[in-house]
């Protein structure tokens, strides 16, 4: 068959409860990503990266953490962002 014993088993245990229904693939709901940076923020990160391409991620941080910039700038966003950038 192709498929381990115990999935067989647990997939039929399923269609005899439920029938065939359970074994229609399901819509998933989208991740929630509660840190995740707002995507007018996201693109000052990947603009000052752009901008500055020998910086690294800790340079970048302390720049985007002075008064000019609005929000976190954590070392990570800075690494997310010029990823993002460069991908």
């Amino acid at each position: 068959m192709g498929i381990h014993h115990s999935t067989y088993y647990r997939w039929k245990k399923q269609v005899d409860r439920w029938g065939l229904e359970a074994l229609r693939v399901r819509e998933r709901r989208r991740p929630r990503m509660p840190n995740q940076i707002g995507p007018h923020l996201e693109q000052k990160v990947i603009a000052f990266c752009l901008g500055h391409p020998g910086l690294g991620p800790r340079r970048i941080s302390a720049e985007l953490r002075r008064a000019k910039w609005v929000g976190s700038g954590s070392q990570s966003t800075a690494f997310g962002g010029c990823f993002a950038a460069l991908a």
